[in-house]
């Protein structure tokens, strides 16, 4: 593979996020692609412009521990979940169980918080005991 290319898991690796978002981003136009022995690439040229333009200079792009993302968006926190909805993770920060900001107005949740929220005891669920 020639320099300056990068696979989508390249990509998803050092932006913190999934491939599959790396796959939205590239579909929307937000990453430019370039061909090369059949396969589809993203230069090192159109990862920098991109991450200059998603991350402003008071936000930095997600650091990493042991190759992990320290902080999530929505879909890897509903992916760690194993939830569907947006709507559950969005209740679950609401009601202050899980721990989330809004930076550009898309949630953020630190993995400590989310590892934290999935070491909690479950609530109990249904009716409450019937005193005598």
């Amino acid at each position: 593979m020639p320099e300056g290319l990068l696979t989508r898991r390249q990509v998803a690796q050092e932006l913190g996020i999934v491939v599959q978002t790396v796959s939205y981003f590239i579909r929307r136009g937000a990453l430019a692609t370039v061909r090369h022995n059949g396969q589809s690439y993203v230069q090192r040229d159109s990862l920098e412009s991109f991450r200059a333009s998603r991350y402003s200079a008071a936000r930095t792009t997600p650091t990493t521990l042991n190759g992990e993302a320290d902080v999530l968006g929505l879909h890897d926190v509903m992916r760690l979940l194993g939830v569907n909805h947006r709507q559950v993770v969005d209740r679950l920060v609401r009601e202050g169980r899980l721990k989330g900001t809004r930076p550009d107005g898309k949630l953020v949740v630190h993995r400590a918080d989310l590892e934290a929220f999935m070491h909690e005891q479950p609530r109990r669920r249904g009716r409450k005991p019937v005193k005598n």
